[in-house]
């Protein structure tokens, strides 16, 4: 028997909110291609490897963030656009297939909006990398969250007040915020807020094979029934 055709995608995208439970779903949905024969390959967002990224974001000890106080939003863009090109090329040739994090929507339109991106860039930026990538089918799971702000409240309870302290940190560096003079967890709730808006937006005008799942309720037996029924592949975990 032929296998489904989506399952012939060099690409299978995870995508969402930070702790939508993508990472943990990459994992295992590696498991399950491979179980069934597929050259699999689980390519999270932190690989310091990653084929992907638009910056330096390594420096062989930590890692670093992008300067958008000097680097031209564009530049990040372009650089992207090119290292997208540069990886559907290996791809259409190499027999491999990718389960990655976060590449279309959280490591790239995200962080161009708090990098201080105009969201008709991003919307450009995103049509530009589904064209490119259209030659080796790509597949889009996307991991949307009904309520951000709830999202960004729950992961920070589940994660510790370390983990909270170092977000707002970590976001407060970046131009979106500080532009808007915005503080503190209110302040990245209101980003998520928007974040979440503009991937919502562009999810709906993708025109590749793709699949909506609201993991707001965390009932993750059905989640992943959902993703392998949409894949084609059999639903028993």
């Amino acid at each position: 028997m032929d296998r489904p055709k989506l399952l012939n995608s060099c690409l299978i995208v995870l995508d969402g909110l930070p702790g939508s439970g993508k990472s943990t779903t990459g994992e295992w949905l590696t498991a399950q291609l491979r179980g069934h024969g597929l050259n699999a390959c689980w390519l999270p967002e932190t690989k310091e490897s990653h084929p992907l990224w638009w910056y330096d974001h390594w420096n062989g000890k930590e890692y670093q963030t992008p300067d958008f106080e000097n680097v031209p939003i564009e530049k990040y863009v372009q650089t992207s656009l090119s290292k997208w090109k540069v990886f559907t090329e290996l791809m259409s040739t190499s027999g491999q297939q990718y389960v990655a994090e976060s590449v279309f929507f959280q490591n790239a339109v995200a962080m161009f909006l708090m990098g201080g991106g105009r969201p008709e860039t991003l919307v450009e930026y995103a049509q530009e990398v589904q064209g490119i990538t259209r030659s080796i089918d790509p597949v889009l799971i996307y991991f949307r969250q009904n309520d951000a702000d709830a999202a960004l409240r729950r992961i920070c309870a589940v994660r510790g007040r370390a983990f909270e302290e170092e977000l707002i940190s970590n976001m407060e560096r970046f131009p979106y915020l500080q532009k808007r003079e915005l503080k503190g967890l209110d302040g990245v709730s209101r980003l998520w807020l928007n974040i979440a808006t503009i991937t919502d937006s562009l999810f709906e005008v993708y025109t590749l094979p793709k699949l909506a799942v609201d993991t707001s309720a965390g009932n993750w037996q059905s989640y992943r029934q959902q993703i392998l029924e949409f894949l084609g592949l059999p639903t028993h975990l």
